[in-house]
């Protein structure tokens, strides 16, 4: 077994391990709930009355950026956690405990999905994405240019 002090030092990481986790989801959901009022402003500026085509594809195109940096932002920190539990899971083993291992255990075992919330929050963001780049190519695409009253004109009958 491992030393008194080796063992105090590894409950100190544990226990670091476990708040660096809790802050990890905060931060996590933060990011979301940020990504999602944005989200939600853009659209709604797009679909109101009167709003210029060009606004709406800047508007369309700053939506498909906020999605794609949130995206790896929140894939980041999942990154993250992965790594901070699997720590967690190594101290657990050398110390004979089991919260982090129980836990993940008993999800497994509950009949619900056992993907992460980051799962969830990753696919609403990616289909967010396809939305904004649908959403921007077919506002390009739908930008015309008129050039009839310019051959009219040119040729004299517009007067």
């Amino acid at each position: 077994m491992y030393s008194r002090s080796r063992q105090e030092i590894l409950l100190k990481e544990y226990t670091e391990t476990g708040e660096v986790c809790r802050q990890n989801e905060r931060l996590t959901r933060t990011g979301f709930y940020l990504y999602f009022l944005v989200a939600t402003a853009i659209v709604g500026f797009t679909y109101r009355d009167g709003t210029d085509k060009t606004i709406v594809n800047i508007l369309n195109f700053a939506g498909l950026l906020a999605s794609i940096i949130t995206l790896n932002v929140i894939r980041r920190l999942q990154l993250y956690y992965r790594s901070y539990i699997t720590t967690a899971k190594e101290i657990e083993a050398a110390l004979g405990m089991r919260l982090y291992r129980k836990g993940k255990l008993d999800v497994d075992n509950s009949g619900t999905i056992t993907q992460s919330n980051k799962y969830a929050y990753n696919t609403f963001i990616g289909f967010s994405a396809l939305y904004f780049l649908y959403a921007l190519v077919s506002g390009l695409t739908s930008i015309r240019i008129d050039a009839t009253p310019f051959v009219v004109s040119a040729v004299g009958w517009g007067e």
